[in-house]
């Protein structure tokens, strides 16, 4: 639903043109990080195509392409409404082998932009989720 309403309003392109020209600083959470990623393809299992289509009149599942892969949130934070399906989107995307950063309640990720020629990096603060690797990168998300 936040990708479609950001691609009616105008704001994913401003968003990523922003964050792309260090002119932005950006924080999400939850479908406000997953947004920043290239596709959203797996994550319909715990936001509704139909909402989408009925608030909005599409379903946008083109990420804004500021990270190098998905992100799956809420995964080990039982507390949380979504956890369950996003621990089979998790387990979709590890059998597909398709890279993404498993995030639970309370972590957070950030990039750093660094001088010119330098690459950027990305990690993440928080304790590993069991059975989940952690990783930093120097470039797009943890684990690239």
């Amino acid at each position: 639903m936040l990708r479609a309403a950001l691609a009616r309003s105008g704001a994913d392109a401003l968003t990523a043109d922003r964050l792309r020209a260090d002119e932005l600083v950006y924080a999400g959470f939850s479908a406000g990080v997953c947004v920043l990623a290239p596709s959203l393809l797996g994550l319909e299992e715990c936001d509704s195509t139909e909402d989408a289509l009925s608030m909005y009149g599409a379903v946008e599942f083109e990420g804004l392409s500021i990270l190098d892969r998905s992100v799956v949130p809420h995964l080990g934070s039982p507390e949380h409404p979504e956890s369950e399906a996003l621990t089979r989107v998790a387990a979709a995307y590890t059998q597909e082998r398709k890279p993404f950063w498993a995030l639970r309640d309370g972590q957070a990720c950030f990039t750093e932009r660094s001088p010119p020629g330098w690459p950027s990096t990305v990690s993440a603060k928080a304790q590993p989720i069991p059975g989940l690797k952690a990783a930093r990168t120097s470039r797009g998300c943890p684990g690239s």
